[in-house]
């Protein structure tokens, strides 16, 4: 197997798109949201009572994308979005970036591993766009079903994971994969069970091979380097940033 640099230009470049398709898709569920709630406003005024329009609680969709929350108060945004999200074509997007996404692995990885970097990615994306969709109208068709005829990836993730944990030939770019999902919020069958993920984030810690910190960083004090979600906003500045996640492998061994 080659160097796998180039891969996680691809994977990063795979989740900063469906990121930004999240906050693009959560702003204009919000936006449609307070639409509802001005126009039940306005009825209500006209029988002849006053009625505020009051903001949603915000729930863990909005959390993680605060960006979104903002972005729903734009008006030029509110009206090329008067319907709300289009999980349609969300779901064709999301679609096709996996497509892609597996024709650059299949560019470097044999069959076989291509399937293990994938399948949690899939997964991941799908409990990703499941999240912003929560209260929607249309529902999310999971895109594992479509590519692995299964509706269970939150299980299937850890049963994946561990099979991959049991054998000692794994690529580590398997590992850095599932770590990353991890990193990046994926909990599956685990919601709620932080010590769960702690638990099998160190468990894959100890498969990524730890590489030499360069002779020019000799003797200076770093602090120790964890591997943590890059903000879309950081690939949008420059390509550089897209390297980010592969130099803190490089550099995980700071923190052993």
């Amino acid at each position: 197997m080659g160097s796998t640099t180039a891969l996680w230009f691809a994977i990063e470049e795979a989740f900063a798109e469906v990121d930004e398709l999240c906050v693009q898709a959560r702003a204009a569920e919000l936006a449609l949201e307070r639409k509802k709630r001005e126009e039940a406003a306005v009825r209500a005024l006209g029988k002849g009572r006053a009625a505020a329009v009051e903001e949603a609680p915000r729930g863990e969709q909005d959390r993680r994308y605060p960006r979104a929350v903002e972005l729903a108060k734009d008006l030029a945004f509110q009206e090329a979005n008067p319907d709300g999200a289009d999980f349609v074509k969300l779901r064709a997007r999301v679609r096709q970036r996996l497509v892609w996404l597996k024709t650059q692995l299949s560019g470097t990885l044999p069959e076989h591993e291509v399937h293990y970097v994938l399948f949690p990615i899939v997964v991941h994306f799908d409990e990703l766009v499941r999240l912003v969709s929560r209260g929607a109208t249309t529902r999310w068709e999971p895109l594992q079903s479509e590519l692995y005829d299964v509706d269970n990836g939150g299980e299937l993730f850890y049963a994946r994971l561990e099979e991959r944990l049991r054998q000692a030939e794994t690529p580590p770019i398997v590992f850095e994969v599932f770590y990353f999902c991890l990193s990046d919020g994926f909990r599956g069958m685990y919601q709620g069970d932080e010590k769960k993920i702690a638990e099998y984030k160190a468990r894959l810690d100890v498969r990524i091979p730890k590489k030499p910190v360069e002779e020019a960083d000799e003797g200076a004090e770093g602090a120790p380097v964890e591997l943590v979600r890059f903000p879309v906003q950081y690939y949008a500045v420059a390509i550089a940033a897209i390297a980010g996640l592969y130099a803190v492998f490089t550099w995980l061994g700071r923190a052993s």
